[in-house]
């Protein structure tokens, strides 16, 4: 028995390198990579670890929005079969923009040890002590409710409704979820002739 093989992008963030936070580089990169793959209708596999986009004056400087602009216009125009894998950090817009439902992903899952929301829990921590700082200081213990409270509100299983989280998978069961996944989307979508559409080069 030889299985069938089906060649695959995958779209991946390094934490390693800046936390793995996508930058003017990362979106310039992600945007040809996923026209290589739709010119020749390659299935997208997307597997997050990131913080979010690039912000402040270095951001500005380098031009990373409009970086954002052309990745966000390509992934919404692609006709691709998409699955997603979360596995640790997926934190504001590049949540959705990296695989995400509102893209087209046929399949998001996230591991438990996901954690997902509109923002990392520093910043949505400092967010709304700064509400409560205007009745009073607020004490270490109450940062610290805030930040468990904030930290069980992102996890996998809570946030799945949310942000259209399909399953939560066993790590150990990804490779084994998403071939067998491919298949069915596969089905869903047949692959067309190549290529369908010019590269930016």
């Amino acid at each position: 028995h030889v299985e069938h093989v089906v060649p695959v992008g995958i779209v991946a963030n390094q934490p390693k390198v800046n936390g793995g936070i996508n930058d003017v580089k990362a979106g310039a990169k992600t945007n040809r990579f996923v026209q290589i793959c739709d010119a020749y209708h390659v299935p997208l596999v997307f597997l997050q670890d990131q913080p979010g986009f690039m912000v402040g004056p270095k951001a500005e400087l380098e031009d990373t929005a409009r970086a954002i602009a052309r990745y966000q216009n390509t992934i919404y125009s692609v006709d691709l079969p998409i699955m997603t894998v979360v596995m640790r950090k997926a934190y504001g817009y590049s949540y959705w923009l990296l695989g995400g439902k509102p893209v087209g992903a046929d399949l998001v899952a996230a591991w438990p040890s996901a954690s997902i929301s509109l923002a990392g829990p520093e910043v949505g921590i400092n967010t709304l002590m700064d509400r409560e700082a205007k009745s009073g200081e607020i004490s270490p213990e109450r940062r610290a409710e805030l930040y468990a409270a904030y930290r069980e509100d992102s996890k996998a299983v809570k946030a799945a409704r949310g942000f259209r989280i399909d399953d939560v998978i066993d790590p150990a069961d990804t490779r084994r979820y998403l071939c067998q996944n491919l298949d069915i989307v596969l089905a869903r979508r047949p692959r067309r002739p190549a290529p369908r559409r010019t590269i930016d080069a």
